[in-house]
């Protein structure tokens, strides 16, 4: 349940504030006064305000000098104030009000309507702002209990994925002469779903590290991170006949090892669904668009088919038969999460069998 808003009003004449209190009676809202500007910054100091409402002509600080203090302190700068004054021929003090962060200045004597509906108004605001701060911590709470259940999941998985795969080597080992042809395919079909099992509790284990992981930018030279993941990638395919496209890339700001892992499991992909190629073609450049430079990994593989496009950077999520193509469907939702913590986008265009372009972007700084 949310608090009840507190309304903050400072004016040096009782008889004033007695008219105020009326005027907010009916408001659901805590009503704080005080006479003086010393006493209202001690009252920022003790409580959090929805508004503040402050008599301009004060003995000692008047209106405009406490709100030029509250607007120094990062904990009340976003108060809105509404300034009372006597003066209204002052337009140059108006003006001055406005450039002390008022919201609002209403000229005694003041319509008590119109004073109530625009503290109504902002009130209003109020809870909402406490609503929709509520809600991102509650969201933020689940997102880590779901990052720490992934976690937990994953890694209790391996004990009993450890025991299945033992066992399936001691079978191998001392009994595989002795099993019939169709026992040694079963055997052979057990090992084969704890490797692919195996596969997928490690990505689901990167995954959720990737959401926990504190991130340590610095400014980087994204050349040499692409040659270094090309280069490892051509030592683990010597037998295939690829051209590499190289753009020149912009140095960004960002975390080292996170986009490392977005360009390892880009160019993986390409060399991936380029493999039923004579000559797989992967292109590699960047753009400036606005405010984001826009990173792609263009190759001529297989493709895929636009109407499922908005499915790729989900977790789990194949377009392609595993018999086909190997993987565990994490990967993109990987560069995803990663390009999003570094607050860029990531997209993707293809035709079928005309291969693809996967894009993503980082701001631009």
């Amino acid at each position: 349940m949310l608090e009840k808003p507190k309304i903050l009003i400072v004016d040096d004449r009782q008889e004033n504030l007695v008219a105020l209190r009326t005027i907010l009676s009916d408001v659901n809202a805590e009503v704080i006064e005080v006479t003086n500007g010393n006493d209202a910054l001690t009252a920022t100091l003790n409580h959090h305000f929805a508004l503040a409402i402050l008599d301009v002509q004060m003995p000692g600080m008047d209106g405009y000098e406490l709100a030029d203090y509250m607007q120094r302190d990062s904990s009340t700068d976003k108060i809105p104030v509404i300034f009372l004054t006597a003066n209204s021929s002052a337009e140059d003090k108006i003006s001055k009000g406005y450039e002390r962060g008022a919201v609002d200045y209403l000229v005694k004597p003041y319509d008590p309507f119109i004073l109530l509906s625009k503290v109504s108004v902002f009130l209003t605001l109020y809870r909402q702002r406490l609503e929709l701060k509520n809600y991102s911590e509650q969201l933020e709470s689940a997102y880590k209990e779901l990052e720490t259940f992934s976690y937990s999941v994953s890694h209790d998985l391996r004990a009993p994925l450890r025991h299945v795969s033992g066992y399936v080597e001691l079978l191998n080992k001392h009994f595989n002469s002795e099993l019939p042809e169709k026992g040694q395919h079963y055997l052979s079909s057990i090992g084969d779903s704890v490797r692919i099992m195996g596969m997928l509790i490690d990505d689901l284990l990167q995954f959720s590290r990737t959401g926990r992981m504190e991130m340590h930018q610095s400014d980087l030279d994204m050349n040499e991170i692409v040659k270094e993941v090309k280069e490892s990638l051509c030592k683990d395919n010597p037998d295939r006949k690829i051209e590499w496209v190289l753009g020149k890339l912009p140095s960004i700001n960002g975390d080292e090892a996170m986009l490392k892992l977005v360009w390892t499991n880009l160019l993986s992909n390409a060399v991936k669904f380029t493999r039923t190629r004579k000559k797989a073609r992967i292109g590699i450049g960047a753009r400036k668009d606005n405010k984001e430079l826009v990173f792609f990994v263009r190759d001529n593989g297989v493709g895929f088919d636009m109407q499922y496009a908005q499915k790729l950077f989900g977790v789990f999520q194949r377009l392609h038969p595993t018999e086909e193509f190997e993987g565990t469907g994490i990967g993109l939702a990987n560069v995803h999460r990663i390009v999003l913590r570094h607050g860029g986008r990531t997209w993707a265009e293809a035709e079928p069998d005309k291969g693809a372009v996967f894009y993503f972007s980082i701001p631009n700084k």
